[in-house]
């Protein structure tokens, strides 16, 4: 799932609550119609989507979020090790729902 997060609050303190969790993330500074905003963009899969909103609701009752489902995700592993990433390069198999 794409969880985007749009907060006129300084998302700094969400950042660190959502990596802290080991969520991988994206913020984009962005300017909205009420000045400046901050865009937070994750893949996240569906069962820990609830986990992810808590931690947002629980930030800001107020943030704007909103949730798309994703066919595929191209995985790369930051943190990983180099034979999972070789592994999932020959063999390209999708987990089933």
């Amino acid at each position: 799932m794409v969880v985007r997060v749009i907060t006129v609050e300084p998302a700094d303190n969400l950042i660190k609550r959502l990596t802290g969790h080991g969520y991988r993330l994206t913020c984009v500074d962005a300017r909205g119609t009420r000045g400046k905003v901050n865009l937070l963009f994750m893949i996240v899969k569906r069962k820990k989507l609830d986990h992810v909103l808590g931690i947002i609701r629980d930030y800001n009752p107020q943030a704007f979020y909103s949730v798309e489902d994703v066919r595929s995700v191209s995985d790369v592993a930051l943190s990983g090790s180099e034979r999972s990433t070789t592994f999932k390069k020959f063999f390209p198999l999708r987990k089933g729902k």
